[in-house]
C-alpha cells in the first residue's frame, strides 16, 4: 500500500539556513502518526518538538555534538536518499542549478515542471 506523498517548496534567499523554513513547509502538511525524514542539519529542539508536538514522528538523526541522543526509526531513515535522488535529478536542470531565473515566481515554476518531469515515470505504472 503506497502512502500519499507531499511535495512542497519554498525559495529562500541564498544565504538563508534550510531549518528556517521547517515549519513553513510543515505546517498544512504535517499529520497524526506521519514521518517526517530529515537530516542532521534538522536535529534541533525547536524542529523535533514542533514534529512532536503533533504527534508525528522525527525521523532525525542526533547532531555529533548532541550529549543525549535521540533514537529515531533506522530503516525509515534509510529511505531519505530518495530525497536527495529526487534533490540531484532537480539539480540536473541547469536552469535550476544556476538559478537562471531571476523572478521567484519563474523560478518555482520551473521547478513544479521539473518535479513533474521527474515524478510521471513513477505513475506509469498506473495507467
Amino acid at each position: 500500500n503506497e502512502e500519499s506523498r507531499i511535495l512542497r517548496f519554498i525559495v529562500t534567499k541564498g544565504n538563508e539556513n534550510d531549518c528556517t523554513q521547517t515549519k513553513n513547509l510543515l505546517a498544512s502538511t504535517i499529520r497524526e502518526g506521519m514521518y517526517i525524514l530529515g537530516d542532521r542539519a534538522y536535529d534541533t529542539d525547536n524542529i523535533v518538538n514542533y514534529i512532536m508536538e503533533r504527534e508525528a514522528y522525527a525521523v532525525i538523526p542526533s547532531r555529533k555534538s548532541r550529549k543525549v541522543k535521540r533514537k529515531y526509526y533506522e530503516e525509515i531513515y534509510k529511505n531519505r536518499n530518495k530525497i536527495e535522488r529526487f534533490f540531484n535529478r532537480l539539480k540536473n536542470f541547469r536552469r535550476i542549478a544556476t538559478r537562471y531565473d531571476k523572478l521567484v515566481l519563474s523560478f518555482i515554476s520551473f521547478i513544479q515542471l521539473a518535479a513533474i518531469l521527474i515524478m510521471i515515470p513513477k505513475f506509469s505504472d498506473f495507467v
